[in-house]
């Protein structure tokens, strides 16, 4: 609900998703879920990273880079 369900966030907190190529939507995600990244705001890019599983990840990194 942060990023927007079309990818595009209403708070200005919270980057856009859609139209990022997929690798980098995937090495984000990755990179929170393995606790490389930290998410400064709040932590809560971490806590759901980290219940992603690599299907998942795929899975959101098709749907936000098909989006305008």
């Amino acid at each position: 609900s942060c990023h927007g369900p079309a990818g595009i966030s209403r708070n200005e907190v919270y980057p856009n998703l859609a139209g990022h190529p997929k690798e980098y939507i995937q090495r984000q995600l990755e990179s929170f879920r393995s606790g490389f990244r930290t998410d400064m705001v709040s932590g809560q890019m971490n806590r759901i990273a980290s219940q992603l599983n690599d299907d998942e990840i795929k899975f959101l990194t098709e749907y936000f880079s098909q989006l305008k």
